[in-house]
């Protein structure tokens, strides 16, 4: 395994998660997610648990159900925790892992946008129009330009000296 995290688990007949696995960052992901959902104390709280997210039964109440689901499901240390639907729980049919720039588009203050067929975050957009993504947002939200216009008129380039 590629992950690093089945070095603690690797030829031993009874996995030791109390002093072994703990451990490891996917414990600590594990035991944040839970943070997140039940402690009304924790920072932003009022982002997961207070907006009713949970974790299912199966993953809360047992950190070896969430670990085996996690090395099946793609683990690897360069990697986090995703809720493809996030005002969804932390459920195995809801959670999947990917980089931290997946993550980053898959948030709620993300915008998605559709064209041509594809949808995408303004900032996958940008990188594959090869325009700025300010002057894509400016296209959009301060010109009122459609999603069309905004995508497809070229961009001026200014040249100085001619």
């Amino acid at each position: 395994m590629s992950s690093g995290i089945y070095k603690h688990y690797e030829g031993k007949a009874s996995p030791n998660f109390k002093n072994g696995l703990c451990k490891t960052r996917v414990y600590r992901i594990w035991a944040n997610i839970k943070t997140r959902c039940y402690n009304s104390k924790a920072t932003r709280y009022k982002d997961w648990g207070g907006r009713g997210i949970k974790m299912c039964d199966q993953w809360k109440d047992n950190f070896k159900t969430f670990y085996d689901w996690a090395v099946n499901n793609g683990y690897q240390d360069n990697l986090t925790i995703d809720r493809i639907n996030n005002n969804g729980n932390y459920e195995p049919s809801n959670c999947r892992w990917v980089t931290y720039l997946e993550q980053a588009q898959n948030q709620r203050q993300t915008r998605l946008i559709s064209f041509n067929g594809e949808t995408h975050s303004l900032n996958e957009w940008s990188r594959l129009l090869k325009i700025n993504r300010s002057t894509l947002q400016m296209r959009l939200n301060k010109y009122g330009w459609s999603i069309e216009q905004a995508f497809t008129k070229p961009v001026r380039r200014c040249s100085f000296g001619e």
